[in-house]
């Protein structure tokens, strides 16, 4: 069961909607209800959007019965909801996933797009959530909705000087604090290079800026991924956020060293990508900018 958070919430002047994917081949109730939970508590209406299946039938009769079942099923999908207190919308894509994500995030700024990781229900990362990762143009949450805890953790992982990075360390935060707010979570900061060293400068900045405890501040050793991978093991946290991949024609197995994609197979906690385009201030009422 779902912890009771506290009533601290994120008020935008516009409020931006949550885009909730579920399909059909994956478990969509554990994920819902995590939508559910946060289109609550972030006064945000629930777009559910229904990845269409492509009918490919041996006749028109076929073809007619694929897509009434179709329709049946989303009907029976949105009368299942019971949600009488958030504004909820099902709308079926009958283009690609991605495609749709892409038009759809780009046309309208969302405050989340959440969705179930294929590699949870099954040995292969489905290269459509790696694709997601790199075009959605709205912080991605990839969420089995296993339960968090009564005041979650939340750790932000920021790139302060790596080549890769592709995310400003201030968008990967304020996407976060917006989260953290809304559920009154604790938030630690977390940056991971090759040699030991102090805190720097910048991370105290960081900190001060978004309000991080300084005994919430974490510069460790390591390769990043082995490092995030251990550490939300061992202090087991809710959500890791992350920067997002740079879009790239390579796939997931070329980029390892990303963190992005390390936690995209390797962590057991929820997976907040926030691409740069999702760099707008807590509170701001512009939302974040349409990717170019």
């Amino acid at each position: 069961m779902l912890g009771v958070f506290g009533l601290n919430r994120i008020f935008w002047m516009d409020v931006r909607p949550i885009l909730l994917i579920l399909e059909r081949q994956v478990t969509v109730q554990p994920c819902l209800v995590r939508a559910l939970m946060l289109a609550r508590y972030l006064h945000a209406p629930l777009e559910i959007l229904y990845p269409a299946q492509t009918i490919r039938a041996g006749s028109p009769e076929e073809e007619r019965r694929l897509l009434t079942e179709e329709s049946r099923y989303l009907a029976a999908l949105q009368q299942s909801i019971q949600a009488p207190d958030v504004s909820l919308s099902v709308e079926a894509a009958n283009t690609p996933l991605t495609d749709a994500v892409i038009t759809k995030t780009r046309a309208r700024a969302y405050a989340l797009v959440i969705k179930t990781p294929w590699h949870r229900q099954s040995q292969f990362t489905h290269p459509t959530d790696w694709q997601l990762l790199q075009v959605c143009a709205a912080p991605l949450l990839l969420t089995e909705g296993r339960p968090w805890r009564p005041q979650p953790r939340f750790l932000a992982a920021v790139d302060l000087m790596s080549e890769h990075a592709t995310v400003e360390p201030r968008a990967v935060l304020a996407a976060t604090t917006a989260l953290r707010q809304a559920c009154s979570a604790e938030l630690d900061l977390i940056y991971v290079q090759s040699e030991p060293a102090p805190v720097s400068p910048r991370m105290e900045q960081l900190s001060g800026e978004f309000d991080v405890s300084p005994t919430r501040l974490h510069v460790l050793p390591g390769r990043p991924a082995d490092t995030l991978r251990q550490i939300v093991a061992m202090q087991g946290f809710d959500l890791l956020s992350v920067g997002g991949p740079a879009p790239s024609r390579a796939p997931l197995a070329a980029h390892q060293e990303l963190p992005v994609a390390m936690a995209l197979t390797g962590v057991a906690c929820d997976l907040l990508s926030v691409p740069d385009s999702a760099a707008y201030s807590t509170g701001s009422s512009t939302g974040p900018r349409p990717a170019q």
